[in-house]
């Protein structure tokens, strides 16, 4: 089943510091020349709220300080952010359905509104979702949309957006990528990896 999204973003909501988060990781990139991890074996857990993953290979791994059950893979070659967000939502629950055209729509709009009034719509404009479906995340359902966007400025690169989202066990679950246009296929295998990977704990 699709998870019920609020139609408005505050500034505060993880979607936002994805975002700021993803502009962070880039101008450290750039200015420090920050550099890959080694290959994780090992799963991520979260013991507060009850979660856990395999990072792929190739990315560094930081926990945020400031939203509970975030975590950010960064890779520093293209540029792009993933990330991993859980939040407490105890009415969650996967009841074995798969996402709605109705529901993939209503999502894509509250994301588009979302980018928009954010920190990416300082960025980026006319954000479109170029493709949406039912998806899964470990055991449960999904909704799997996949945003671009134009640069407000030249030379800013184009961006691609994939978002995951849904829930069970009382927990709202999302994973997020961010790219550069140009990157955006070739790390599509290193979400999987992230999306199959992902279990709630209970």
């Amino acid at each position: 089943m699709a998870p019920q999204l609020s139609k408005r973003a505050p500034e505060n909501h993880p979607l936002q510091q994805v975002v700021a988060a993803w502009c962070g990781f880039i101008l450290v990139a750039l200015l420090l020349g920050a550099s890959g991890a080694s290959a994780q074996t090992k799963p991520y857990q979260d013991f507060i709220l009850g979660y856990q993953f395999t990072p792929p290979p190739g990315w560094q791994l930081y926990e945020s300080t400031k939203q509970l059950g975030q975590v950010s893979l960064f890779q520093s070659t293209s540029k792009a952010l993933i990330t991993v967000n859980v939040e407490d939502r105890p009415k969650q629950r996967d009841d074995g359905k798969p996402a709605t055209r109705k529901q993939l729509d209503q999502i894509g709009r509250t994301y588009i509104q979302s980018f928009s009034r954010g920190e990416l719509g300082k960025l980026y404009r006319n954000f479109k979702v170029v493709g949406s479906a039912p998806g899964r995340m470990g055991k449960f359902n999904t909704a799997q949309l996949e945003f671009t966007a134009s640069p407000v400025k030249a030379g800013t690169q184009p961006v691609r957006i994939f978002v995951s989202v849904g829930g069970d066990l009382g927990k709202l679950s999302t994973v997020t990528l961010i790219s550069p246009e140009k990157y955006y296929r070739n790390l599509v295998p290193s979400l999987g990896y992230v999306l199959r990977s992902f279990q709630l704990i209970a």
